[in-house]
């Protein structure tokens, strides 16, 4: 049997459907969850993006992506040079004073209404320039 969904799961926000008092939230997490993928080569596999989302969800992170960040650079360290992407994609996030990274945090707060609106994403986005 097959059975459809509105959106992959593995992009799908904590609250699993959209809040109609912040719609645009649960795209706001689905797109910090392409923007890891796109920093960080080892989420590019489904597994580990599973593996990922469960230790966000689970304590000690308990959805807080700087207890994550904490988590995983204790792993890393150890084996630095096996993950030299993850380090390159820490390096683009900590451009600007880490604005990308404060704003990524945010995009993936556990709770909808602690997310911004696509707007600000946009507004606040380091890599994005008026003119």
């Amino acid at each position: 049997e097959r059975r459809f969904s509105p959106c992959d799961p593995l992009y799908a926000a904590p609250e699993i459907f959209v809040d109609e008092r912040w719609p645009d939230r649960f795209d706001v997490y689905s797109t910090g969850v392409v923007m890891l993928r796109m920093l960080f080569p080892e989420l590019r596999d489904d597994n580990e993006l599973r593996d990922f989302q469960a230790r966000l969800a689970s304590p000690p992170c308990n959805g807080d992506l700087n207890k994550w960040l904490q988590q995983r650079l204790a792993e890393k360290v150890r084996d630095f040079a096996r993950n030299e992407g993850f380090y390159q994609g820490l390096a683009v996030l900590n451009d600007e004073n880490g604005a990308m990274w404060k704003l990524l945090v945010k995009m993936m707060a556990p709770e909808a209404a602690r997310r911004p609106s696509a707007e600000t994403c946009l507004a606040e986005s380091p890599f994005l320039y008026d003119g």
